[in-house]
């Protein structure tokens, strides 16, 4: 199976097919240490993640709940590995489109491949994370948005190599451009 499409924790790795991406072999086999919650300094080798839950942290909980309260289609609350969702706030314009809300600063839980858990956070924005929100389009009887929304140019479950020398402040990853590889990919359990 290709390791982009695999859940990473539930699978072996030397059943995974690598392609020509020799770094994403390598970071497989690197895991988190099991006190690395309270672990402040540098990663010492790269380790490959799955991203299980991603969140905005720009928006308040009492925003996302008020807001969810209003309109279902807007965000979705649940908890990790319960539906795997992404929480985000969006506006939309007359048409339906989804308008960019402007600043944003993401939060993501993110999984090695023995099921360790921890969290990054952007501290300078990702590209991947900032690509434009896709739609199937507006439905003309009721105005709102036709088939599934993608509420992140990414899904749940993308592949990313977090690089060594990787910042951590107890457990929390310091992530940037300059330390992280995005690979893509999905798990669609994670997505259901």
């Amino acid at each position: 199976m290709d390791f982009l499409l695999a859940d990473l924790p539930k699978s072996v790795p030397n059943s995974l097919q690598f392609g020509p991406n020799v770094k994403a072999r390598s970071a497989i086999s690197n895991t988190l240490s099991g006190d690395f919650h309270n672990f402040t300094g540098v990663l010492e080798k790269d380790i490959l993640f799955q991203i299980v839950y991603i969140v905005d942290v720009c928006t308040s909980k009492a925003e996302r709940d008020r807001t969810a309260n209003r309109d279902v289609n807007n965000v979705t609350v649940d908890t990790v590995r319960a539906s795997k969702m992404i929480q985000s706030r969006e506006n939309r314009d007359q048409k339906g489109e989804i308008v960019d809300t402007g600043f944003k600063v993401f939060k993501l839980t993110l999984e090695d491949s023995r099921g360790n858990l921890v969290y990054g956070f952007e501290i300078e924005p990702l590209g991947f994370l900032r690509q434009p929100i896709r739609h199937h389009g507006v439905d003309p009887l009721n105005g709102l948005p036709r088939g599934p929304i993608q509420r992140s140019p990414i899904r749940l479950g993308s592949k990313l190599i977090v690089h060594k020398n990787t910042r951590s402040s107890l457990g929390l990853l310091m992530l940037s451009t300059r330390n992280v590889t995005f690979l893509g990919g999905s798990v669609d359990e994670l997505n259901d």
